[in-house]
C-alpha cells in the first residue's frame, strides 16, 4: 500500500489511512482485552456477596465447607457463569487432594478481588486456630459491608 500511496496525484490521504489503522491495530486488541478484563472484575465483585450469603447459609444448615461450595456453584451457574467456573476449579481441587487453603487462596489469586482475598485469609486462619467455620463465615459479610469493600452493594447485608 506504501509504494501505490507514494505515486505522485495521490494525495496524503492513503498515508493517513494506513497511519490510522496502523494505529487501532496497534492499541485496539490491548484496549479490548482491558474492557474485557473490567466485565469479568466486574461479575466477581457482583457475585461474591451473593457467594458469601449462600455460602454461610449453607455452612450454617449443617453442609460441610466443600459440600457447600458444590451446592452454592449450582445455585450461581446461571447469574454469575464466570465466577462458577472457578468454583468448580476449586472444588476440583480440593477433590484432587490439594489442601484447602491452598486451593482457596489459588481461587482468589484467580479471581484478583480483595474480598475473595480477605475471605481465603479468613479461612486460612480459621482453619489454623481449628476454630468453626461458622463463625467467621458469618460475620464475614458485615466486615464487608463495614469496610466498604463490597462497594455499593454494601447496603444489601443486615447488622446482626
Amino acid at each position: 500500500m506504501l509504494p501505490f500511496a507514494l505515486k505522485p496525484g495521490h494525495g496524503m490521504a492513503p498515508v493517513a489511512l494506513a497511519a490510522i489503522l496502523a494505529l487501532v491495530a496497534l492499541m485496539g486488541p490491548d484496549r479490548v482485552l482491558a474492557m474485557r478484563q473490567k466485565d469479568r472484575e466486574r461479575e466477581y465483585a457482583d457475585g461474591f456477596p451473593d457467594l458469601l450469603d449462600l455460602l454461610v447459609a449453607s455452612v450454617e444448615a449443617g453442609l460441610s465447607l466443600d459440600a457447600a461450595v458444590g451446592r452454592v456453584t449450582d445455585e450461581l451457574v446461571r447469574r454469575y457463569p464466570r465466577l462458577t467456573i472457578h468454583l468448580r476449579m476449586l472444588t476440583l481441587e480440593l477433590r484432587a487432594g490439594k489442601s484447602r487453603k491452598d486451593a482457596w487462596t489459588a481461587f482468589a489469586d484467580r479471581l484478583g478481588i480483595d474480598d475473595a482475598r480477605a475471605f481465603a485469609t479468613m479461612l486460612r486462619q480459621a482453619e489454623d486456630m481449628g476454630t468453626s467455620l461458622g463463625r467467621p463465615s458469618r460475620s464475614s459479610p458485615r466486615t464487608c459491608a463495614r469496610s466498604g469493600c463490597c462497594g455499593p452493594r454494601k447496603r444489601r447485608w443486615p447488622c446482626r
